[in-house]
């Protein structure tokens, strides 16, 4: 079962004169069958063409964004470790220093 599509003359703007709304709400199927018939399809190609263009620009922005995310997310979790690695040397020196003071003591 075929998308159904008016006619294009070659008077309308690119992508056929259809509005952005148009473009974003056909499925990606849709989109992939304009794109198939090529430059055969006139402005219908080059609009397809446009919208996939935008939807895989989106989708590497929201993939970019959330990688960045998650570089941040990975450094405050290694800070945390270093931080915590820091406090258990800090309190193995003190207990370490606590032991040999009591031991100096007790040589007295």
């Amino acid at each position: 079962m075929g998308t159904q599509l008016r006619d294009v003359t070659s008077t309308e703007q690119p992508g056929g004169g259809y509005p952005d709304d148009w473009w974003s709400s056909r499925s990606t199927d849709e989109l992939r069958e304009m794109i198939n018939r090529g430059f055969a399809g006139g402005d219908l190609f080059t609009g397809a063409t446009a919208e996939a263009r935008r939807r895989s620009n989106e989708a590497q922005r929201a993939a970019d964004v959330e990688a960045a995310a998650a570089a941040v997310r990975r450094r405050a979790k290694s800070r945390k470790i270093l931080i915590l690695r820091i406090l258990v040397a800090l309190s193995l020196l003190a207990t370490l220093t606590t032991t040999l003071v009591v031991f100096m003591h007790l040589d007295e």
